[in-house]
């Protein structure tokens, strides 16, 4: 019997959640959590030079689901599984804003 701390489509295990790395279904969300933080905060760093800090809102599920190749229910449960990430926003979840707390 596992665990599920996630409720995804893949019905990921417990291990996915803490093991680092990649597994058969691509990287585990701990992996995958820390790829999605480094790129979303690079995103908002460019679009900051870009608009201003003011105008300027991070990237979404869906563009971030464009970047890894991967489904959107994939990113939104790395980064829901992240300490320091965490979504804004209402609509669907492609148009969800990745935020970070503390960075």
């Amino acid at each position: 019997m596992s665990i599920e701390l996630v409720d995804t489509e893949d019905d990921c295990p417990l291990n996915d959640l803490l093991d680092e790395g990649f597994g058969d279904d691509g990287p585990t969300l701990m992996t995958l959590g820390k790829a999605v933080q480094c790129w979303s905060i690079t995103n908002l760093n460019a679009r900051v030079r870009e608009l201003g800090w003011k105008a300027a809102t991070g990237p979404t599920l869906g563009e971030a689901a464009l970047a890894f190749a991967l489904p959107i229910k994939r990113i939104k449960a790395a980064v829901e599984n992240h300490y320091w990430m965490f979504l804004t926003g209402d609509g669907p979840d492609a148009d969800l804003v990745i935020e970070h707390e503390g960075e």
